[in-house]
């Protein structure tokens, strides 16, 4: 059916009517619903007005108030694959419905239940509040929005531009802006692949976009789709974060590219600012293809290491404290990349981080000192005097490593085991306790029990993988107590190769070649 109603009241005057002017003062719809529908082959089941042609006389009809409520309107057109369904709450509704060109007016409140065009689903589930003014020309089968308002959550937003229709496709040329929003209402106009990983976001402050969508909508084609939108002096967080960003300033684009889609969308972020607990961070972001995205990230910041915490925790980190500078570091590349050993030298990254007065509990042991400097060339890092210490352990890492997106990637991946790549590394310290070491990272407890058994091996290879220089004053590990060691050692496939290692062990002077 097209129409229904549990309620339908009309309010007009006799006179009018046998004079042929068809004016009705009031008409309520209540409890019921029009379902616009357009078959597969272009059939549909609704005409407005149908003029007889035996009678040439001007018929009018005007409507000066059409009042709906608790009513559904469904326009299903499956020729042009696209769905609307919302109902109004309670809506008034006016225009002249007999010329070729006519106005109708529209306010209330409306619950919008989905927008469906094509392959993407974009209003869905929202509150929406309407003040607009549609053009109609049924000849032209256009439809002109006036400078009007529509109200999200409480926001405003003004809808302008046109909607056409021809045979087989929906032109569209359309515009809708916003100002002072709160980034609920933004999200809630995106596609639903969009809103879903961004469900959860608030925020306080100045949000604004400006979206334009021009060209032809249909089952094979998707109109172009740009938009700038930004935010000012805002508040963002969400439920699952401990901390919100603070005073952001954020100004950005966005466009679908040259093939109108997700694949060949780019989202740019030129300008982006704010603070996390009084640490400022600045930077910009650059986001290809939305389906295997490719990001390009530029970051200053100064960071507490406090703020990590969800992340450090799944390496048995509980507890932590200082300072991460974030100094001009750049990160290009596909984050599915970093994870996969064949692709990691498609990673390209530079710039440094700078840990200062860094502590904290792994596993209920403390690292009294974590600080040092990290740079950052494309897959590869540099560690400058990185000194850990620990309440039995003080040592200095210097060193070059290849892989350590990837390998960072991988740490607990128990059925891909990727090491870290050790070009050169040299480990200075005045007092190192292997035996201690050991509590901080338990995993080590079962190479160790490895070597031991009789049918074990040593496997550290799965974690190390290089030649590593060494300069000990005193040595502990298991029952070796050694003093003054100097040397190389190089991990490979399972053992460990000494390399020209000398120092006091087994009371005396002892330089050893050969594999463990």
């Amino acid at each position: 059916n097209f129409l229904e109603a549990e309620k339908l009241m009309l309010f007009f005057n006799i006179t009018d009517l046998i004079n042929k002017n068809y004016t009705i003062n009031k008409l309520k719809l209540k409890n019921g619903f029009a379902h616009f529908n357009i078959s597969q082959s272009n059939a549909i089941n609704y005409h407005f007005w149908k003029s007889s042609k035996s009678d040439s006389s001007n018929v009018e009809l005007l409507i000066n108030q059409a009042q709906l409520n608790d009513f559904s309107i469904i326009y299903d057109n499956r020729y042009k694959e696209q769905y609307y369904s919302a109902t109004i709450d309670q809506g008034l509704i006016s225009g002249r419905f007999d010329k070729q060109q006519f106005d109708i007016k529209s306010n209330g409140d409306v619950f919008a239940e989905i927008i469906h065009s094509g392959q993407q689903t974009y209003i869905e589930e929202q509150q929406v509040e309407l003040d607009l003014i549609l053009s109609v020309d049924i000849e032209k089968k256009k439809y002109t929005f006036g400078k009007r308002q529509v109200k999200i959550h409480d926001d405003e937003f003004i809808l302008t531009g046109n909607v056409q229709e021809d045979e087989k496709a929906t032109l569209l040329s359309l515009k809708i802006e916003g100002n002072d929003l709160n980034i609920a209402s933004i999200i809630g106009l995106l596609p639903e692949n969009f809103r879903q990983k961004m469900k959860g976001y608030r925020s306080e402050g100045n949000a604004f976009i400006s979206i334009q969508i021009d060209g032809r909508s249909s089952k094979n084609e998707t109109p172009e789709v740009t938009a700038t939108y930004g935010l000012n002096e805002a508040k963002i967080y969400h439920p699952n974060f401990n901390r919100s960003l603070d005073q952001v300033l954020l100004k950005g684009t966005y466009s679908n590219g040259d093939k109108k889609s997700l694949s060949s969308s780019i989202i740019n972020i030129n300008q982006l600012s704010g603070n996390v607990a009084g640490n400022e961070f600045n930077g910009l972001l650059n986001i290809k293809n939305l389906v295997d995205p490719e990001i390009d990230l530029d970051i200053d910041a100064t960071i507490s290491t406090n703020e990590f915490s969800t992340y450090l925790a799944q390496f048995g980190i509980t507890t932590s404290s200082g300072t991460l500078n974030i100094n001009e570091f750049h990160f290009s590349g596909k984050p599915k990349n970093i994870g996969d050993i064949k692709d990691f030298n498609n990673i390209s990254s530079s710039g440094i981080i700078n840990l200062s007065n860094v502590q904290f509990t792994v596993n209920d042991q403390l690292v009294e000192s974590f600080n040092g400097t990290i740079s950052f060339n494309n897959a590869k890092i540099e560690t400058e005097e990185f000194i850990i210490k620990t309440p039995q352990n003080e040592f200095v890492l210097n060193g070059e490593f290849s892989n350590f997106f990837t390998s960072l990637a991988n740490i607990n991946n128990k059925t891909k085991n990727i090491p870290l790549n050790i070009d050169q590394a040299k480990i200075t310290s005045n007092n190192l306790n292997i035996n201690s070491l050991q509590d901080f990272v338990p995993q080590t407890r079962e190479l160790v029990d490895s070597i031991n058994s009789k049918n074990g091996y040593f496997n550290i290879s799965k974690f190390l993988k290089g030649p590593i220089q060494l300069d000990i004053t005193e040595f502990q590990w298991n029952d070796i107590d050694a003093q003054n060691i100097l040397g190389a050692i190089e991990i490979d496939k399972n053992k460990i190769s000494l390399i020209n290692l000398s120092g006091d062990i087994f009371n005396g002077k002892t330089t050893l070649d050969g594999e463990i």
